[in-house]
């Protein structure tokens, strides 16, 4: 369809569009072979009947054998998958031993057809060998006749995947058998233990113009080149211009069948007329027939037909054609039709000239044979044309384009003789619309010479497009289609009312609130429902031409114009609005198009078909409610327009943002915009009705909201504060008090405080790292927060991929997965930040210091606080002694250190900080949770031993250290050092310190304590008795 054209503009192209000159390749099937070659092409065609009709052609569908059952005489393709070519190995096993290779890749055993690797095939003749078994299976020769299984055919073969016999009778994978027919089988292919025979036919191609198969294909296409042709005959030349000039004797009038005689000229093959199939008549009772009453006698005529569409029954094969000159008079015979088309593909029937001496005015159509064998009978189109030199030479060539159907592309002339038909029957259409948009123009031109003003009322055209309109078909050299449409611009120029039509069905799908528009990009269905209704946008609002009333009426016909492009709707030019059945007082009617007595229904996937629900309860009811003026939406173009509509869904979006803008948490800040002040603007023009007020600047308005909008930025959680996480529907917190896995969610806000740290890591209260959904005894990872979509001023909290999923009270917190908008929108992943100001509340690290010296390590950096000094620890191995660096104000998160008090102070309070740094080098490895030192580690933990204050090595037995410690960490291969000590900046260390776990003490086998254990064997203070090997 073609978009609505500006008005002083008209479509200048040619009448005919340059058509495409591009080639394709055609294959058909030539001859059957006796001896297959190798390297060549063949097309490969089960002959195989076994009761059952199995012959089809193998074709590869991409990755294995399919069938298609045609007969080899007619067969022609463009489609290279039907090609198998034979190819012999190297060194064959026995002379039936081949490969067969398709577009797709080589064909194997059991049918694929996209293998890389080389297929063993066994090829041999399939009359006369015994090696193979046949069942009941016959062969067909080339002329489709059965032959007598002892016969002698080379040109049939057997496919087996052996050389020899099938040794198991049951191995229902031996040969290549096939199932082309029967219930449910549908073009699949099978092997067998049973052999069908195959013939292998040569190929002979050539190329042919892409526009030659489309121009041929109009032959037997529903709509098209010899539709419209055929339909420009009767508007031009029809003696039958009004449907009640028709009469049946057994007319049908069951209102489901939507039969009627104006259907037979309306050109809406969609619509019919049927002979009475209810009341059809016994075998003795006067045959059906339709009898054509003309304005004036006629001494000769032409008949052309139009099969129904939803099926091929009920066609004339025979019609008695008589005249009289009195209605219900005696009829002189004065033709017999033979022979009319019964086939799928024949829609339409030309007949020749059909002459008498004698001109009639009532024309008699009496059908002696049915293709179904019924008394009744059906037409979608029955026109009957007058014969003159016009309609000779115009039905002369459309005869002989359309029924030279045994035109082939094997054909050498084939190009020739369809390139020069199709011309010849597009000359006679650009003749006939010529002819018939000329009276039409100038019948508008007439009928509107004082219809019409600058600004034109209801019902009215404007001035503009009138002269536009008169200077267009004044043009002495204008084509029919520019003439074609001049006419249809000037048409959807009219000044109408518009309206939407709108759907009333509460059902199980529900249609209120929604509108019929207009889906240009879907030629197959170009009528859907199922957007809500919105007056600003074009595709769905529809000008009722016809009309001066805001109100559409009842029991009135319009012709329902679409705003967003040049289209009717259903593509007919009447449209009407009739009552429900039953009848309601609530504005619901029924929509139905000219010729279909079907209502338009609301189909639940979207789309609008027709269906025969007339209930005000049902998806066949409608509203239709009054827009505005065609000519003020009009002067408002297209972008202007989708401007505004887009202005009101983005107002509406905005709106929850207005009274959110600020410096707090679950606010927004605008980087660059004032949102208030560009909100309030769009608000206000967003409630002006564009149609009344054509110079709103919506465009400038829209787009400086957009970019407010997207400058729109969620205020983050600041680094170094406490913070809660309250879910926005479960109104419950994630708890913090946890000490491993995932945490629980709780009513109680005093176990929810988390720390966020500098590099965005959530600290819990136990001083515990968060990494994903679950809390651990690492350093954790980092945390972002998003804005969520789903309740504007909320959080979705994302971890190392995944969103944290609130669940109710007492349940452990979920995720969701891979960020996406789903996720933006999800209501348990929308979080309510609360900063935490009470230091009451918030958590720290107290330690508890009796001796001199502790060790201390935690996820999170701490402000060290008065009273105490902090040290990281490096060891001199050579000298076996630990050198303490000072690190002051902050300990870094994951960095363990030695503590040292100051005075006499026993406990100290550690207050979190939001980072920390040190360059200094640390051979200490902290643990924050109470830990077991695997024993592969050569750890060392600080006491007070025999040498004094440092670190001695961990014994086998007691290796467990608790939370927030540290030990130190050196290299296996120094295991034989038992104990460091503490050296350094240490002057004036005293000699208490204490840790959890205690060094061991060792004595020789005379009693004597060993400080530093050599290779030999020592007893523990507790006997246990200790090999040392170093």
């Amino acid at each position: 369809m073609k978009k609505l054209l500006l008005l002083g503009s008209l479509i200048t192209a040619t009448a005919m569009q340059a058509q495409e000159t591009g080639k394709t390749t055609y294959y058909w099937p030539n001859e059957r072979v006796t001896e297959i070659t190798d390297g060549t092409q063949y097309f490969i065609y089960n002959t195989a009947n076994d009761g059952q009709d199995r012959s089809y052609f193998l074709y590869s569908n991409g990755s294995e054998l399919r069938t298609n059952n045609v007969s080899p005489k007619t067969f022609t393709t463009s489609d290279a998958s039907y090609l198998f070519t034979a190819k012999k190995p190297e060194a064959p096993i026995a002379d039936s031993h081949w490969y067969l290779n398709c577009i797709h890749g080589i064909v194997g055993h059991g049918g694929q057809t996209n293998n890389t690797e080389t297929r063993d095939l066994f090829i041999s003749y399939w009359y006369g060998n015994d090696q193979i078994l046949k069942g009941g299976a016959k062969s067909e020769d080339a002329d489709g006749n059965l032959q007598n299984p002892n016969e002698v055919d080379t040109k049939t073969w057997a496919i087996t995947i052996k050389p020899e016999k099938n040794p198991n009778s049951s191995d229902n994978s031996y040969a290549w058998n096939g199932n082309s027919s029967g219930a449910g089988l549908g073009n699949a292919w099978t092997r067998w233990a049973q052999a069908h025979p195959y013939a292998f036919y040569t190929i002979s191609s050539k190329e042919i113009s892409d526009q030659a198969i489309s121009n041929n294909q109009e032959k037997t296409n529903r709509t098209g080149l010899i539709s419209d042709v055929a339909f420009s005959l009767q508007k031009a030349y029809g003696l039958v211009k009004d449907g009640n000039k028709y009469y049946s004797n057994y007319p049908e009038t069951t209102p489901a069948e939507n039969s009627s005689y104006a259907n037979l000229i309306d050109g809406n093959d969609n619509s019919i007329f049927h002979s009475s199939w209810s009341a059809s008549g016994a075998d003795t009772d006067p045959k059906h027939y339709l009898r054509a009453e003309l304005e004036t006698p006629q001494s000769s005529f032409y008949l052309i037909t139009k099969r129904r569409t939803s099926n091929n029954n009920n066609r004339p094969t025979n019609i008695l054609v008589e005249g009289s000159n009195e209605e219900n008079g005696t009829y002189t015979t004065i033709a017999t039709l033979e022979g009319l088309p019964t086939t799928d593909t024949e829609y339409y029937y030309f007949s020749n000239k059909i002459s008498s001496s004698t001109a009639y005015k009532y024309i008699r159509f009496t059908p002696q044979t049915i293709n179904t064998g019924t008394r009744f009978f059906t037409y979608s189109e029955f026109y009957l044309i007058e014969a003159n030199s016009e309609t000779d030479d115009a039905i002369s060539k459309i005869k002989a384009f359309y029924n030279d159907r045994s035109l082939s592309i094997k054909d050498e002339n084939f190009e020739t003789n369809v390139l020069s038909g199709y011309t010849a029957v597009k000359e006679v259409q650009e003749t006939l619309n010529l002819s018939l948009y000329k009276a039409e123009a100038r019948a508008l031109l007439e009928a509107n010479a004082n219809n019409h003003a600058a600004d034109p009322a209801l019902g009215q055209y404007p001035t503009e497009a009138y002269n536009t309109f008169k200077t267009a078909i004044e043009k002495s050299d204008i084509t029919a289609e520019e003439l074609g449409t001049a006419v249809r611009t000037f048409k959807f120029s009219i000044n109408a009312p518009v309206f939407t039509i709108n759907g009333a069905f509460s059902g199980d799908y529900q249609t209120t609130g929604k509108s019929i528009y207009y889906k240009a990009d879907n030629s197959a269905n170009p009528l859907w429902w199922d957007k809500a209704t919105n007056k600003y946008d074009k595709t769905m609002l529809w000008k009722f031409a016809g009309s001066t009333s805001t109100t559409a009426e009842v029991g009135q016909t319009y012709t329902a114009m679409n705003l967003s492009a040049e289209v009717y709707f259903w593509d007919v030019e009447s449209l009407n609005i009739t009552q429900t059945d039953p009848e309601n007082q609530d504005g619901i009617v029924l929509v139905k198009t000219a010729g279909n007595n079907t209502p338009v229904h609301a189909d639940r996937s979207g789309t609008i078909v027709r269906w025969n629900a007339s209930a005000p309860t049902s998806a066949s009811a409608w509203t239709i409610t009054y827009v505005g003026e065609s000519y003020d939406i009009e002067k408002i173009n297209d972008e202007q327009l989708a401007a505004y509509a887009a202005l009101k869904t983005l107002v509406a979006e905005c709106e929850p943002y207005s009274d959110k803008i600020g410096d707090g948490l679950g606010q927004f800040t605008c980087n660059g915009y004032d949102f208030v002040q560009i909100f309030n603007e769009a608000k206000k023009a967003a409630e002006q009705d564009i149609y009344e007020n054509a110079d709103l600047d919506v465009i400038a308005i829209k787009e400086n909201l957009e970019n407010a909008k997207n400058a729109l930025a969620i205020n983050q959680p600041a680094a170094g504060k406490f913070y809660r996480f309250k879910s926005a529907t479960q109104n419950n917190y994630i708890a913090s008090n946890g000490i491993s896995g995932r945490p629980l969610m709780t009513d109680n806000a005093d176990e929810a405080v988390f720390y966020l740290t500098a590099d965005s890591k959530l600290i819990t209260s136990n001083l515990l790292a968060m990494d994903n959904y679950n809390v651990v005894a690492n350093l954790g990872q980092a945390t972002t927060f998003k804005a969520s979509n789903n309740k504007i001023g909320t959080y979705v909290i994302r971890n190392n991929g995944h969103s944290y999923y609130a669940k109710a009270t007492g349940e452990a917190l979920d995720r969701w997965g891979n960020e996406s908008e789903a996720i933006n929108n999800q209501a348990n992943c929308a979080w309510i930040l609360e900063e935490v100001t009470d230091e009451a509340q918030q958590p720290k690290l107290s330690k508890a210091m009796t001796a001199d010296y502790a060790t201390l390590a935690a996820p999170v950096a701490l402000n060290i606080p008065e009273g105490v000094k902090a040290y990281t620890v490096t060891v001199d191995v050579d000298k076996e002694s630990a050198v303490l660096e000072e690190v002051t104000e902050v300990i870094p998160a994951g960095v363990a250190v030695v503590l040292k008090k100051e005075g006499s102070e026993s406990s100290f309070d550690f207050t979190l900080a939001a980072e920390g740094t040190t360059a200094n080098s640390n051979n200490m490895v902290g643990v924050y949770t109470s830990t077991e030192i695997a024993a592969d580690v050569n750890a060392y933990i600080l006491g007070n031993g025999s040498n004094g204050i440092g670190f001695y090595q961990m014994n086998a037995e007691d290796r467990t250290l608790g939370a927030n410690k540290a030990y130190l960490a050196l290299p296996t291969s120094v295991s034989h050092i038992r104990s460091i000590t503490i050296g350094g900046p240490t002057t004036g260390i005293e000699d208490s310190v204490a840790e959890d776990a205690q060094t061991e003490e060792y004595y020789d086998l005379q009693g004597r304590r060993v400080m530093n254990p050599t290779k030999g064997i020592y007893v523990t203070k507790n006997g246990k008795k200790v090999i040392f090997n170093k």
